[in-house]
């Protein structure tokens, strides 16, 4: 996921608050473009078959980005919920 690319599609900044999570979104990613390349630094850019515009590569990266930040974010909350239900 992190190798250098030679020539990237598209480049994503990426928020500093975002960042911890951008190499576990390029796995989420992954699922969509299987063929993409994923380099990710303070921003990503993404190397991908020719027949996904760049619009479509930014919206759908940028969308795993925000899964993967709302899934780290509650998951002491999933937790807490299922050890309630459930007991320690």
């Amino acid at each position: 996921m992190t190798d250098q690319l030679e020539t990237p599609l598209c480049a994503i900044a990426v928020p500093p608050e975002y960042r911890r999570f951008a190499e576990a979104a390029a796995l989420r990613f992954s699922y969509l473009y299987p063929s993409a390349k994923v380099v990710v630094d303070d921003s990503v850019s993404i190397s991908a078959d020719s027949n996904a515009s760049v619009a479509d590569i930014t919206r759908d990266f940028k969308y795993a980005l925000y899964r993967q930040k709302i899934y780290e974010e509650a998951q002491p909350l999933r937790t807490l919920l299922i050890e309630s239900v459930m007991g320690p």
